[in-house]
């Protein structure tokens, strides 16, 4: 070979090192970037975990930022109850209206999700179509790949994170990987806002009812109008007054009358779901937080309300007038351009209706030509 043939296939030899060093720096340039971005998603669960929110704004804004991070289809957030056996989808991303899914029940013994509350160990399909197991609902195409992992904190399941992408490709080991850690960190950040909730009880809560005060159903109300406004939910509120309750305290002295108090408070309690918010905001006066309830609902809750208060001894009833202890009911449903306090003014004004009308009664507020005014229900 001549000396410009060697030079050329010396040049060539160097021209394809370079080529292959250059697709390697790029492949580890990738993947830098991409530990990166996942350090980045790490630190921005952290930032949330620490941050004073309630519980639900920061899993709902985790399951947003894992969804966009990691480009999920769907992302699913549930806590886990140990006692009594069953998860609670607390946030959603990547559905039409994830408010309607909210809430929603599995049991332990129920399919994958069960499965992984129980034992702890994820469970990853890459091709939903050939799983047997159903492990979620009709919302969930049975299409794409699933990655479905606890949550756990000090060793307890506190949670389970299921995660699903389109086309059946799966989760690859370093995602698996990322997944895992981001369970322990959501395990961390589910311990910190539940202590910050604990905290926070002290001042949003009723020291005689243990029901909310006022603070905490303005930040719940506030809350729901944002969500209504998102999701196009209705919520409707009710205002509720003990009748006669000065002469039950006159007649029968103040512990008495904390009595019937507290066991008013438990008394809705019990016939009220878990997503309402009751409030203590005077002395014989509770509002109740009604989401994702329109007007003709609400009413039946109160008058529900109010049959099983007109059925149930409570101290001092007696000497009420009938011969029993009983409540009037206002009741309001959010309208288009409505404050949170006009929402309130017309469930109070419909309530001193309810006490015009003779007391023991449900009545709904409605908007009519030339103002607000109420109607009974």
């Amino acid at each position: 070979l001549g000396v410009s043939d060697v030079h050329v296939k010396h040049k060539l030899r160097t021209t394809r090192e370079e080529l292959i060093l250059k697709r390697a720096l790029s492949v580890k340039s990738a993947e830098l970037e991409q530990r990166l971005r996942e350090r980045a998603l790490l630190f921005d669960i952290v930032r949330a975990s620490a941050s004073e929110q309630e519980l639900d704004h920061v899993l709902d804004d985790i399951a947003r930022r894992l969804g966009k991070a990691l480009d999920l289809r769907e992302c699913l957030l549930f806590l886990v109850d140990t006692k009594t056996r069953r998860l609670t989808l607390r946030a959603a991303y990547g559905f039409e209206k994830p408010g309607e899914l909210l809430e929603r029940i599995v049991l332990f013994d129920e399919g994958a999700l069960g499965k992984v509350a129980q034992s702890a160990e994820p469970i990853f399909v890459d091709d939903l179509s050939t799983f047997e197991d159903s492990p979620l609902w009709e919302p969930i195409s049975r299409q794409g790949a699933i990655a479905i992992l606890p949550v756990v904190h000090h060793g307890q399941t506190a949670g389970v994170m299921a995660a699903t992408r389109a086309g059946a490709s799966g989760f690859s080991e370093e995602e698996t990987g990322l997944l895992g850690a981001i369970g322990d960190q959501l395990g961390l950040a589910i311990r910190h806002t539940q202590l910050f909730d604990e905290l926070r009880r002290g001042s949003q809560h009723d020291d005689l009812t243990g029901l909310g005060n006022r603070r905490l159903l303005r930040i719940r109300l506030e809350d729901e109008l944002h969500r209504a406004e998102r999701f196009g939910q209705p919520v409707s509120v009710l205002a509720i007054d003990i009748d006669h309750f000065k002469a039950l305290n006159d007649r029968h002295g103040h512990p008495t009358g904390d009595a019937s108090l507290r066991k008013l408070a438990g008394l809705m309690t019990r016939n009220l779901r878990r997503i309402d918010t009751i409030a203590r905001i005077g002395g014989e006066e509770f509002v109740v937080l009604l989401p994702r309830t329109g007007l003709a609902d609400a009413a039946q809750v109160g008058d529900k309300i109010r049959s099983i208060v007109e059925r149930t001894e409570f101290p001092g009833g007696e000497g009420q007038p009938g011969g029993m202890l009983t409540i009037s009911v206002g009741v309001a449903s959010l309208q288009a351009d409505e404050t949170g306090a006009d929402l309130l003014a017309r469930a109070d004004t419909a309530l001193y209706e309810a006490k015009d009308q003779g007391r023991n009664c449900v009545v709904s507020a409605t908007q009519l030509a030339g103002g607000a005014r109420s109607a009974t229900s």
